[in-house]
């Protein structure tokens, strides 16, 4: 009598779920024409500008292929001091920031520093604001007849009107105002890969008598370098890609970056070849979103390479 009484709930069951397959079968799957629609959105959005612009910088203004573009941009001296001045603030500004943040993600991380979660949010907050408005802001400040702070230096010491403290439109202002707002990227990154990383590598490290600075030169900085390096390029990408701290600071002092020349070649009489040409050199997107996985890569091949080698001391002493 049980067996009777179950077999009808059992045919019940294998019923609705048949039904449920059915049902699922008959329903149709939207997943590979949305993901078939965003690529080809992509692609006209991304890909397409991209391939003229790539075509743009290797064709002349009769529209025949040359490579004259590309030696025109290294060896003609309007090109040249540009192309320089960017590399140097770029690469000036990156190792600033390593300098800077650097400390700050180990502090922030690593310390019971008061006020670690107010410093997070204020360098957040740097995140939210576009560098051009720095670059106002300590054009207010430090510009060199109207600015705040030389103004207040001539009335503290009675210097006369054409002598000043500071001087934005410079090379060091430059560097200043762009580093001032590239330095959260090494930041986020080495303070992400620091509280990622067990603390109790750090410990067994004390407890094998290790000091402080042999415990972050064998331990701390080889994991948290992935993060470092990566934090590093995207701020020397992002330096070198700027325009409007530039367009601030620089075009008043008299000099170009990159991307003020690029806008230049843009007035009449427009010189496209050129400043397609130009723009190719400065691959900032694909760079930028390939370094976070790279970085992240390399600190868990570290954390597991350093799991491994203690697995088999472990396994050895046994």
């Amino acid at each position: 009598m049980l067996a009777a009484s179950a077999n009808p709930s059992r045919l019940a069951n294998k019923m609705t779920i048949t039904a449920s397959l059915d049902a699922t079968k008959g329903k149709i799957d939207w997943t590979k024409p949305v993901l078939a629609l965003f690529a080809v959105c992509l692609i006209l959005l991304i890909v397409l500008p991209l391939s003229w612009l790539a075509v743009y910088s290797v064709t002349d203004k009769a529209n025949h292929l040359t490579l004259q573009n590309f030696v025109t941009l290294f060896t003609d001296p309007d090109f040249l001091d540009p192309l320089l001045t960017t590399a140097i603030i770029a690469t000036t500004s990156a190792t600033i920031c390593c300098l800077v943040a650097a400390p700050m993600g180990w502090l922030v991380s690593r310390t019971d520093m008061p006020g670690r979660q107010f410093i997070r949010a204020l360098v957040t907050a740097s995140f939210v604001t576009p560098p051009f408005l720095g670059a106002v802001a300590w054009e207010l400040l430090a510009a060199p007849n109207s600015g705040l702070l030389n103004q207040l230096y001539r009335f503290v010491t009675g210097a006369e009107s054409d002598d000043h403290l500071f001087n934005i439109y410079s090379m060091a202002g430059i560097i200043f105002v762009i580093s001032c707002y590239t330095f959260p990227f090494v930041f986020v990154l080495v303070a992400n890969a620091l509280d990622n990383m067990p603390g109790e590598l750090e410990d067994a490290s004390a407890i094998l008598g290790g000091k402080a600075w042999t415990t972050a030169r064998r331990v701390t900085i080889p994991l948290a370098l992935p993060a470092l390096v990566a934090g590093a390029l995207i701020a020397f990408l992002q330096a070198m890609t700027l325009f409007g701290s530039p367009a601030i600071l620089a075009l008043p002092a008299g000099f170009h970056t990159m991307t003020t020349k690029i806008w230049s070649l843009f007035q009449y009489p427009p010189k496209l070849e050129l400043a397609a040409a130009a723009a190719v050199v400065l691959p900032r997107g694909a760079a930028q979103s390939g370094v976070p996985a790279v970085s992240g890569a390399a600190e868990r091949r570290a954390l597991a390479e350093r799991h491994n080698a203690g697995h088999a001391v472990d396994v050895d002493d046994a």
